[in-house]
């Protein structure tokens, strides 16, 4: 039992030292503002990350957090099995790796601690910074359901992660932008960014928020009297659903297809194939939020190939 007490006394201590390596390192940046690192893997060196942060766009805020530099596995344990890295309270955890992706990462993760440190006014937390805030068209993106202060909308509709990732397109132009729905920031939200830290003059003008259309398809062959259909959720206010289907081979003389929308169970658009046509389409705004579909019905005596299309898009500046 004695063995066995001073055995776990000993497995102790050797995590506490395991713990106790990380080492506190202090660089600077252009301006001799300290940055604090704590390197927990042993050859790192702090320069390379510190060089990534020196020319970010930063300001005073860039002495308020300390960058914790661990192993993969600790990266795994403390922020999540599919994360690259995380923020929490002024401190970054990031993987002691040098490259490309990683390099996105701190940055990423950076621009997170520029959004806790600079508050919006009247608006809650996370909710990027002012000018940002602004030229984003986020309360426009809030109004129509686009995003959220939380992640209930999903990772890529969370406020707080599409100003990190604007920020990284700041500081490493071109690099990967992990907002599928949202176009790039443009030069007048990056002036914004770069207003925000007090490099530059605020936008005179901006433009409205520039989401992308999504498509959905479906193709195939549709026998007599079927149908195909394609299901689709409206997150807010303000979308445009355009229906398009298209049958492959010869005109028939007569009409022999129907196509409808449906959303939360209410028809709200309905249209036939009209004699000697193969394409037919509804283009239905000012829907949402709501559950929807697409349904393509065959009222032809033969089987036909078809395509049905449904285009999602969102109605802004309205």
């Amino acid at each position: 039992m004695r063995r066995a007490v001073l055995l776990l006394c000993l497995l102790a201590s050797l995590a506490f030292t395991g713990q106790a390596m990380a080492a506190d390192v202090f660089l600077q940046d252009n301006q001799a503002r300290p940055i604090r690192f704590s390197v927990g893997v042993e050859g790192v060196d702090a320069e390379w990350y510190a060089a990534l942060l020196r020319a970010a766009p930063h300001g005073d805020e860039i002495s308020n957090v300390k960058i914790d530099i661990v192993s993969w596995e600790a990266v795994r344990s403390i922020c999540g099995r599919e994360a690259n890295g995380c923020y929490s309270r002024n401190k970054i955890v990031v993987p002691a790796e040098q490259s490309e992706s990683n390099a996105h990462t701190i940055l990423h993760e950076y621009g997170h601690h520029l959004d806790h440190s600079t508050p919006v006014a009247g608006v809650a937390e996370p909710n990027g910074t002012p000018e940002w805030w602004r030229a984003r068209g986020v309360a426009e993106l809030v109004r129509l359901r686009s995003v959220a202060s939380s992640y209930i909308l999903g990772w890529d509709r969370s406020i707080a992660e599409v100003f990190a990732e604007d920020y990284a397109q700041l500081a490493l132009g071109g690099s990967r932008f992990g907002i599928s729905w949202l176009e790039r920031p443009d030069e007048t939200v990056l002036a914004a960014l770069k207003a925000d830290l007090g490099l530059g003059p605020a936008p005179a003008t901006v433009n409205p928020p520039s989401v992308k259309p999504l498509s959905i398809s479906r193709n195939g062959k549709l026998a007599p009297r079927r149908s195909a259909a394609i299901d689709f959720g409206l997150l807010g206010p303000s979308r445009q659903v355009t229906a398009t289907a298209t049958f492959t081979g010869t005109t028939e003389k007569r009409v022999r297809a129907t196509l409808e929308v449906r959303c939360d169970g209410v028809r709200v658009a309905f249209k036939t194939l009209g004699r000697g046509k193969t394409t037919f389409a509804i283009d239905q705004r000012d829907l949402g939020p709501a559950e929807c579909t697409a349904k393509l019905s065959s009222t032809s005596a033969a089987t036909r190939t078809f395509t049905l299309v449904v285009r999602l898009a969102v109605i802004t500046g309205v």
